[in-house]
């Protein structure tokens, strides 16, 4: 079986073409997004309809949990203006057939391969709260110990930190590193999953793709907040 794996796709439309095709020319038997497909980038509607329309798995990631319950769901009033409008104009591309669909997500997947136990998230859920736990920025091994701890596997796939990230501990903890938002280069990643003679083979990508239409886009579309998210989101 052969597994691709990505996340944190943020409406980055041209990034998640290129990564697809690279995908479906592997011939997985099975495509995972560990959620995040909408927010910041300019291809919201666009970069769902792909996603569902090829029997992807979709994990539900805090941008989706925000259209789904609503910016007024959120405690503290965590949101900035610029924030808000950001959202508003986020929900304001996605009608209610796609809202729908995104509202059955699932939070988990859990898949036994060679023996190993394998999760797939978005990110840990605080059990208290109900809420996705307070991100941590470059984590090390004992810090990522303690963030899955309620998760009995031998593998952990996750993703809203946008890092690239592959600590072994107690258990094995893998990031693919954002697909849509990569602040270095112009390059969408993702990783895909091999079962091997005697184990897993895990093999990670980056390909490049053009960025002229998604900064095009952000301007013609009037995405608020666009300075900031070119400055803080993309390369």
């Amino acid at each position: 079986m052969k597994i691709a794996v990505f996340g944190d796709v943020h409406g980055n439309l041209p990034a998640l073409e290129v990564a697809l095709k690279k995908i479906n020319d592997e011939s997985c038997d099975l495509i995972v997004c560990l959620g995040d497909i909408i927010g910041i980038g300019p291809f919201p509607k666009e970069c769902l309809e792909i996603i569902l329309n090829q029997n992807i798995l979709c994990l539900m990631g805090n941008h989706e949990e925000l259209l789904v319950h609503g910016i007024d769901s959120l405690k503290g009033n965590d949101l900035s203006e610029g924030e808000k409008l950001h959202q508003i104009w986020i929900h304001s591309q996605i009608d209610n057939s796609l809202k729908e669909k995104i509202s059955k997500f699932p939070y988990y997947l859990t898949k036994i391969l060679k023996g190993n136990t394998i999760s797939f998230m978005h990110y840990p859920i605080d059990q208290k709260t109900k809420n996705f736990k307070k991100i941590i920025k470059k984590p090390n091994i004992e810090e990522l110990e303690f963030l899955f701890g309620e998760i009995n596997s031998d593998i952990i796939f996750y993703g809203h930190n946008h890092d690239c990230e592959d600590k072994v501990g107690k258990k094995r903890f893998i990031s693919p590193g954002s697909l849509g938002c990569n602040t270095l280069e112009s390059k969408a990643r993702f990783i895909i999953i091999n079962k091997g003679k005697d184990n897993l083979e895990i093999e990670k990508f980056s390909i490049p793709y053009d960025n002229k239409e998604l900064f095009l886009e952000l301007e013609i579309r009037n995405v608020p907040d666009r300075e900031l998210i070119r400055k803080f989101f993309f390369h």
